[in-house]
């Protein structure tokens, strides 16, 4: 039998035979004095040549040793075949070279029934003392006509010959076919080889095995394709797909000894990761199975999917996919507070489209993705759509209860007002004030008075803002007077939903989180958020089960707690009662303070549920415990009960159930000119990264 390290070559096509630029592990059959062997060449560079031949016991071949060949030889190593020998046969106990003649070859008995194994049509041949391509010569055996071809010197130069068939005509016509040669000869080196093809097998059988080997390395292979590229460092790119190009030619040089022009190293990378990724138009035939088996794996999940009719004969074509697991919403209705950002990104992968975002914010200040979509195009329809589900997944009944931020994408505004009218909705700063720009009001200045204005947390405070406005530009202020302080100033927030937060960074940092995934097929990015909110969800519970034991608020309100207790000594407490305090601090100030109630005139206590530091001034006087005075969505019990829900895991395509439905076809888009984007469009005064 076989050893079973050994295995045969799979087709001439993937031969890469005695090439340094392989590196594969490649077997051929090699028949040698009567026994038929295994070789294992592997490339590498050794040293000095030194051929070691052992004699093996119990009628067995021999197990050959090629080891510290010259430079860039080959690593060869002879597995054995069993064969039936006749006891006493001398074959038993006689010497083997590896330089095999014709002689040998074609001799009688086993040899010749040998020869009816080999494929006539096909022969290779590397010589380095002769490199013209000969006709085809009369050989010993006048049962084939084998043409010659002089392929490489050296196994640097030898390379797969399935891409370089060509076939001969006139004298050769009818005889086997011949390989082109790819690389420059050396005439000085002696380094030979000599293959059969063997007939209705997809092994080859080496003739001749010249050792010498005098020749330097050659660095640049033209059968070094970007096709075999990609499958030699598939799994490579498959552990890291940003791999870049500068690293991965790094790569092709140290394990291939090899050359690639940067476009050849880009297109492999390109047709690697196309092979990982898979079709994106097959991903789209998968979505109904796919919503069908997250249905079915986490039940109460809320997945809907819509096609449209298009194109000559009426096909469904995929139109928005809208996904609320289960465990997102009820983690959000057990202990988030009602504040809610949405937000859309554009999809970077094959076919386009938005992505539609609803993310909350978690006791310890974090990001809480709700509910997410993949939608065609934003606008109106699409959020109204996208609004529609996610109220009655979060079983939304008082909308003046809930506060949604965003970045007044198009089309929101009018879909919130015919969904949730009476929503409180707050506009990211930022956004207002690029706004700001673009309508001519520039600079620092005036940059500088409108974040005053919209941190302010008392109406009055809001005003004195709003005047310094007008003292450096009029038309300034006149610009927010159509622009309720309702939407963008801390001063007219509704103290509720106990956050005072002026910028949507709830989305802009999932949209972040997800960067990689926006750039793969529809059903990639799909299962790439999945699984980073089930990792998630699993390591925010895993964290605070085993670092948080016996705390009680969460640590992030524990740090904005201890830096507001640095500003303490600023004020001087005046207590009224136990429940009343007069604060006075060093700026002329005067703030009264509310124990039993959590209030404070100056508003920031009201409005994020922290204590500021008037009320700290009071409650250190009072010898009381801030911890105690900060609000029951900040503690640990509410973190643990936000996250014990868990996102359950699902099987892989392979076992996903078939729904029966008709398979939707991708939706038509427009491919642009250029390479795809991958960053955002920064504003000008923005600084670069």
């Amino acid at each position: 039998m076989v050893d079973d390290r050994f295995e045969l070559i799979n087709g001439d096509k993937e031969l890469v035979s005695l090439c340094l630029a392989s590196q594969y592990s490649r077997e051929v059959n090699l028949y040698m004095d009567g026994e038929l062997h295994f070789i294992n060449v592997m490339a590498s560079q050794v040293g000095s040549s030194n051929v070691v031949n052992e004699r093996l016991e119990d009628n067995r071949g021999p197990d050959i040793r090629i080891d510290d060949i010259e430079a860039n030889l080959v690593d060869v190593r002879v597995g054995v075949v069993e064969v039936d020998l006749d006891e006493g046969s001398e074959d038993s106990d006689s010497d083997y070279n590896v330089d095999v003649n014709d002689e040998q070859i074609h001799g009688g008995g086993d040899d010749g029934l040998f020869m009816e194994n080999i494929d006539p049509d096909i022969e290779w041949r590397g010589d380095g003392a002769n490199v013209t391509i000969t006709e085809s010569e009369e050989s010993d055996d006048s049962s084939s006509n084998c043409g010659e071809v002089d392929l490489a010197e050296s196994e640097d130069d030898l390379q797969s010959v399935g891409g370089n068939i060509s076939g001969d005509e006139g004298d050769n016509a009818g005889g086997n076919t011949t390989f082109n040669p790819t690389t420059s000869l050396i005439q000085s080196c002696e380094w030979k080889v000599h293959a059969l093809k063997m007939k209705d097998e997809s092994s080859f059988q080496v003739r001749q095995y010249h050792v010498k080997h005098n020749c330097g390395p050659v660095y640049n292979c033209k059968n070094v394709k970007s096709t075999w590229l990609s499958k030699r460092f598939e799994q490579e790119f498959r552990t890291d797909p940003k791999r870049n190009i500068k690293g991965f030619k790094s790569d092709v040089v140290r394990d291939i000894r090899c050359h690639v022009s940067q476009s050849q190293a880009y297109r492999a990378k390109w047709k690697a990761l196309k092979k990982i990724e898979g079709n994106p138009d097959d991903q789209y035939k998968q979505l109904w199975d796919y919503a069908g088996e997250l249905q079915k794996t986490n039940p109460g999940s809320t997945v809907i999917m819509s096609t449209t009719e298009g194109g000559q004969h009426n096909e469904r074509k995929f139109n928005r996919l809208y996904i609320c697991l289960k465990a997102l919403k009820d983690g959000f209705m057990s202990g988030c507070r009602p504040l809610i950002g949405v937000d859309g990104c554009h999809l970077k992968g094959p076919m386009g489209g938005i992505l539609l975002s609803a993310v909350s914010v978690d006791p310890n200040n974090n990001v809480y993705p709700v509910a997410y979509a993949v939608v065609s195009s934003e606008m109106r329809e699409t959020w109204e759509w996208f609004l529609r589900l996610l109220k009655e997944d979060l079983q939304i009944v008082r909308d003046y209860e809930y506060t949604l931020i965003s970045d007044k994408q198009k089309g929101l505004i009018p879909a919130v007002e015919a969904v949730m009218p009476t929503i409180v909705h707050r506009f990211c700063v930022r956004h207002l004030h690029n706004n700001f720009k673009t309508a001519g009001f520039r600079g620092q200045a005036l940059k500088f008075a409108l974040w005053k204005a919209a941190k302010a947390t008392t109406v009055q405070d809001f005003t004195r803002r709003m005047e310094e406005l007008t003292t450096l530009d009029d038309k300034a202020a006149t610009w927010f007077h159509d622009k309720s302080p309702t939407h963008w100033s801390r001063s007219h927030f509704s103290t509720h939903p106990k956050s005072d937060m002026l910028l949507n960074n709830l989305c802009e940092t999932f949209n972040c989180n997800i960067l990689d995934a926006r750039t793969k097929p529809v059903l990639t990015l799909l299962e790439w958020i999945r699984e980073y909110l089930m990792i998630r969800l699993a390591k925010n519970r895993d964290r605070a089960l085993a670092k948080w034991e016996g705390k009680k608020i969460c640590p992030r309100i524990k740090k904005q707690l201890d830096k507001n207790m640095e500003k303490v000594p600023d004020c001087i407490p005046l207590k009224s009662n136990p429940r009343h305090w007069e604060v006075t601090c060093y700026d002329g100030s005067r703030i009264a303070v509310d124990l039993v109630g959590q209030t404070c005139s100056c508003r920031k206590w009201d409005l994020t549920g922290i204590p500021c530091k008037h009320a700290l001034s009071a409650i250190l006087c009072d010898n009381g415990n801030p911890e105690e005075y900060v609000h029951q969505c900040y503690t640990v019990d509410t973190f643990l009960k936000v996250y014990e829900h868990s996102i359950k895991p699902m099987n892989g395509p392979e076992l996903w159930e078939k729904t029966g439905y008709i398979p939707p076809l991708p939706p038509k888009f427009r491919k642009g000119v250029g390479r795809p984007k991958k960053l955002r469009r920064r504003e000008i005064d923005e600084p670069a990264l």
